[in-house]
């Protein structure tokens, strides 16, 4: 059986003994037994007020061996009460949980699906798809979407993955892990992303053109990251969210719709899965069909939205950024903190009742291809900084690729015009979010008034005549800035430079601690220049070199207006007001969780506070 040793991992803690800030990370998994045979077994689900039961085809059985049983059972009775012990332990220590530093109050199950039951067709090992919904005082009700092995014994390469031993319920007995670290398991999820198809309520898409070539064997990414990804060998990479909401992730319905547009500045999806808001779902969709773009009518009244309402406006991260797609797997970003206007009692305990399904499927991963040999533009910046080098042709390139992006969208999906009224919400939200700031970090009190003009200036812009402050052209005369669908969390750490040295866009689910329907509305354009200024400028300066930052923000946006015909730096008042805004919540973050990187954005807002228009 070869040299890897077995573990019986311990019963879990009492429950909060877990630190809030020890992220946990696994190695790859090498597991000594051969993989079992490609397919999903047995499927079950529980949905709403009824069961169901369905397998990849739709029939009761989903197998092809005598172990199989011919009525799949039902994993909801019991799962809940046997999971949340292990689960209020387990949560808080992983990377992509929201609410660190807060208690779990009420654990609520969502749905179950068993893909593979012990006993079945591989044996003793198991495999369940569980949506959970989370409580916690101070913040919404967040869904999770875990996918669980079970197995009487680990190997010792799982055993980092592990949740701990189930006590009860309809794995008792068995030690719960995290099946994305077992190759056996992510090969199976490979098989079945293959074709189209549904097991319960989980419905499988393939786009028509995809192709699987033999021998991809799995690996977990090892990078820190705000999801979970597997790379199949050096052809794709299997995005699973971990924070999952209603409605079409725009990581999906974005980098789709940049794809069937013929776009090359995108690592385009070739499979996804979902779960349906019902088990009495149709069991087929045409992927076409399976994702549906949000229209601009549905955003008429959503300029709040496009700078969001919740902690902060952006993710931080410039000098940590995410790489939860095909990037390089030495990349991540720094963790969003608690919601600030979520006022949710905190209810002990835990219920095995499903709560009623949603009225939207639900994104839960993305297969997409992947970017061997490619390197990420914070690394690439970072690395140049440090030798005063000269990044200059490369940050034009990145320009001219933002803009190509920004073009694509708005002949892919629909575009609108934000009026007066909504240039003053989006004025309103950023004021109130300094103002919150300054409360929390007293160092930017000495700048407040002045960086409140710059909001007071957006506000003003659409009443006046002639405003031409969009991105992509200047807008009518009078009929205000123009918003169309971003990328919503550009930063260097989102771009990958190929070995051809073509700029690639990656991760455009937007700011994962915003809600999912504002993530998917029509924004400013120069709200992702304005992401992209702040990472170099923070590239430069956590190395101490501010010159660089000045020299490369320059040929970004030159290269930006090669592609769109407008320079943002000619948008004085659009780019101040969003990079101001961007520039509060990172002095935000940074106070709250790296205070020696604080300055950084200080100096930012120093700057922007003497840059009057």
């Amino acid at each position: 059986m070869s040299d890897t040793s077995w573990t019986r991992v311990p019963p879990a803690s009492p429950a909060h003994s877990a630190g809030p800030d020890t992220p946990q990370t696994a190695p790859p998994a090498e597991h000594p037994e051969p993989a079992g045979p490609t397919g999903l077994g047995e499927a079950t689900d529980r949905a709403g007020t009824g069961d169901s039961a369905a397998g990849a085809g739709g029939s009761p059985r989903a197998g092809g061996d005598g172990a199989d049983r011919a009525v799949p059972r039902d994993p909801v009775p019991g799962l809940l009460r046997s999971l949340d012990p292990l689960l209020r332990a387990w949560l808080p220590r992983q990377r992509w949980f929201a609410g660190k530093g807060l208690p779990i109050g009420r654990l609520g199950l969502a749905a179950a699906t068993e893909l593979v039951a012990p006993g079945g067709r591989l044996g003793p090992l198991g495999l369940c798809h569980v949506l959970i919904d989370v409580e916690q005082p101070g913040r919404p009700t967040d869904c999770y979407q875990l996918l669980l092995g079970a197995h009487p014994l680990l190997p010792s390469s799982l055993a980092r993955a592990a949740l701990g031993p189930a006590v009860g319920g309809p794995y008792d007995g068995l030690t719960l892990y995290d099946a994305p670290h077992d190759p056996r398991l992510t090969s199976l999820l490979l098989e079945r992303l293959r074709s189209n198809g549904r097991i319960g309520r989980l419905r499988f898409s393939t786009e028509p053109t995809a192709e699987f070539p033999p021998g991809l064997t799995p690996r977990i990414s090892t990078a820190e990251q705000s999801n979970t990804s597997v790379v199949y060998g050096d052809t794709y990479i299997l995005k699973l969210f971990r924070r999952v909401s209603p409605g079409t992730n725009p990581d999906l319905e974005l980098s789709l719709a940049l794809a069937r547009a013929g776009s090359r500045r995108v690592a385009e999806p070739v499979a996804w899965f979902e779960a349906l808001n019902s088990p009495d779902a149709p069991d087929t969709l045409d992927s076409e069909d399976s994702v549906v773009p949000v229209d601009a009518a549905d955003s008429a009244d959503s300029a709040d939205a496009s700078t969001g309402n919740s902690a902060g406006n952006s993710s931080a991260a410039p000098a940590a950024p995410d790489a939860d797609g095909p990037a390089a797997e030495s990349a991540r970003d720094a963790p969003a903190g608690p919601a600030d206007d979520a006022d949710h009692p905190d209810q002990a305990g835990q219920t095995d009742r499903v709560r009623p399904p949603a009225a939207e499927p639900v994104t839960l991963g993305v297969l997409q291809r992947f970017l061997p040999g490619s390197a990420d533009g914070w690394t690439l910046a970072t690395d140049s900084v440090a030798e005063d080098g000269d990044f200059s042709a490369d940050a034009a390139a990145l320009g001219r690729a933002t803009a190509e992006v920004h073009r694509s969208l708005a002949e892919a999906l629909p575009v609108q015009r934000l009026d007066g009224a909504a240039l003053e919400r989006i004025a309103s939200a950023m004021a109130r979010r300094l103002d919150e700031t300054a409360v929390e970090v007293p160092a930017i009190r000495p700048y407040a008034d002045a960086l409140r003009a710059a909001f007071d200036d957006l506000a003003k812009l659409g009443a006046r005549s002639g405003a031409a402050d969009g991105p992509a052209g200047p807008a009518d005369q009078g009929e205000g800035v123009l918003a169309q669908r971003i990328h919503g969390d550009l930063h260097l750490g989102q771009a990958l430079r190929g070995p051809d040295g073509a700029w690639v866009l990656i991760d455009f689910e937007g700011e994962p601690a915003r809600p999912l329907a504002e993530r998917r509305r029509p924004a400013p354009p120069v709200q992702d220049v304005a992401g992209m200024l702040r990472s170099f400028d923070y590239a430069a300066h956590h190395s101490g070199n501010g010159p660089w930052a000045a020299r490369h923000r320059a040929a970004f946006c030159a290269g930006y207006a090669e592609v769109s015909g407008v320079d943002p730096r000619e948008q004085p008042i659009l780019i101040r007001a969003f990079e101001t805004d961007k520039a509060v919540y990172e002095a935000r973050y940074e106070a709250r969780h790296r205070p020696a990187w604080l300055p950084i954005p200080l100096s930012a807002l120093a700057r922007l506070a003497t840059s009057a228009v």
